[in-house]
């Protein structure tokens, strides 16, 4: 039991570092459109992921519609210096257009098979709204991840290091009590 309480102390330290931060949630699409929110148009395809047995997110768009069709998710990209995906083309050649916040940071016309795309995103911080979206053929999407620096992080400034570590012997005071 203590140790449960003392790695739940150690887990809210280093979210203080930025080091267990969220990721793209269910960007393998293995748990359907868990995460995400449905812009239109798009289902959830099973066995047309990557792998031989995995989901991927089908984007339907509407031919000669102005209207975009997609999904979206809300992402921190604190820290992260890429965002990569991989899309392929289901039919046609759909334009597909990546955007954060509503700017088009990308565009591509996926082929047949499976091609993974990287964008850079060391210049965003914080929560921003990340979409994928068309108006014309049907793509699919699939494995959508950031990419975090392997090296570590830099120190925090000498006050935020002792005010962490007055919260982190805080914790296990208290988790010791517990």
């Amino acid at each position: 039991m203590r140790i449960t309480k003392l790695l739940v102390a150690v887990l809210l330290v280093l979210s203080c570092f930025g080091i267990a931060s969220a990721q793209v949630a269910n960007g393998n699409f293995e748990k359907g459109f868990d995460g995400w929110t449905l812009v239109r148009g798009s289902e959830i395809n099973s066995d047309c992921g990557r792998s031989s047995t995995g989901n991927c997110a089908c984007i339907q768009g509407f031919k000669f519609s102005p209207d975009y069709a997609g999904i979206k998710q809300t992402v921190n990209f604190t820290g992260a210096e890429f965002l990569e995906y991989w899309l392929r083309n289901a039919e046609g050649n759909a334009n597909v257009r990546v955007t954060i916040d509503g700017e088009v940071v990308s565009t591509s016309v996926p082929r047949y098979e499976w091609k993974k795309y990287s964008i850079n995103t060391t210049g965003y911080g914080g929560l921003h709204e990340l979409a994928f979206e068309n108006n014309d053929l049907a793509y699919y999407v699939d494995d959508v991840a950031l990419v975090y620096p392997s090296k570590p992080m830099p120190a925090p400034e000498f006050p935020t290091v002792i005010i962490v570590i007055g919260i982190a012997i805080a914790l296990i005071s208290v988790a010791g009590k517990l």
